[in-house]
């Protein structure tokens, strides 16, 4: 039974931890559409600009 729990709560926490990183992301597409920088922008979400300007040309 133990094993079944362990295995739940890590999936629990790998959902968490993609719901974040989609929050994130769709927070910077909001910024980004606001005309904010870049370097602004990757400093308040922690993406890395590069990632950013993939997210920005879509």
């Amino acid at each position: 039974m133990r094993l079944l729990e362990e295995f739940g709560q890590s999936r629990f926490e790998a959902g968490e931890k993609k719901g974040i990183e989609k929050n994130k992301v769709e927070t910077a597409e909001k910024l980004l559409k606001r005309d904010l920088s870049m370097k602004f922008v990757s400093e308040i979400t922690d993406i890395p600009t590069r990632e950013l300007e993939t997210i920005y040309k879509k």
